[in-house]
Order: structure tokens, then sequence, then C-alpha cells
């Protein structure tokens, strides 16, 4: 969740710069690129280390492969400054709702039922 908050606050509120580079990377030409790819695969590491992470200690499902998920999760990140309108949505709802899609959506099944779990809990509570 602090990864994804991180790269969405870059993208979409501290650096126009980041998000240019985002939009038009694959547009520099090669010789212009050498620090932007060697940024690039920097970043892509601290990344992979963060899904393997997940991977080896139970929390990321297993039937998705980490580089898989990983790729797929920084595009949908990425893809964010061309469709947030400030206007419509507030930057803490784009977070929030990434954050949880991507908690949700790959957290091993049984991070999930205990998560399931303490919410059904909250509401007893609550109703009881």
């Amino acid at each position: 969740c602090a990864a994804v908050e991180a790269h969405l606050h870059l993208e979409l509120e501290l650096s126009d710069f980041a998000t240019a580079l985002i939009r038009n990377s694959g547009q520099m030409p090669e010789h212009l690129r050498t620090r932007q790819l060697a940024e690039e695969a920097a970043y892509g590491k601290l990344w992979r280390n963060l899904f393997q992470d997940l991977h080896e200690d139970g929390q990321l499902r297993p039937d998705l492969d980490p580089l898989t998920a990983q790729l797929l999760v920084i595009g949908a990140l990425n893809w964010a400054a061309e469709w947030w309108n400030p206007r419509r949505d507030t930057y803490e709802t784009v977070v929030r709702t990434a954050q949880s899609l991507v908690r949700h959506g790959l957290s091993s099944r049984a991070q999930l039922g205990d998560e399931a779990g303490d919410t059904a809990r909250r509401t007893t509570r609550r109703t009881s």
C-alpha cells in the first residue's frame, strides 16, 4: 500500500516530469534514454523485489505470477495519469481505491479470509 501511494503521489501530485516521462519515454531517441533506462531498471527492480518478497512470505495469491502481477499493477498505476481528473475524484480517493484493489486482488486467500473474518467481527460488534 505504501508503494502504491508513493507511486501515485509522484505521478499525480509532485512531478509533471514523471507524468510526461511515463507518457513519452518510448518516444525518446535511444541515445537520450540511457540514463532513463537505468532509472527504470532500478525502479522495476524495487517493485520486483517487493512482489517477490510478498510471494516468498505467502502474502501473494499462489495462482499469480509475481512478475506479471507487478507489471500489471505498475501499468494500471501509470495509466492513472491519463484518466485522473482532480475535479472529478480526489487524489485520496484514487490512492485508497488503488490500494484496496492491489491489497484484495493480490492477497493470498488465507489473508483475505482473515480480513473477511475481522470485518464480520467488527460488524457483529457494532450491531450487537
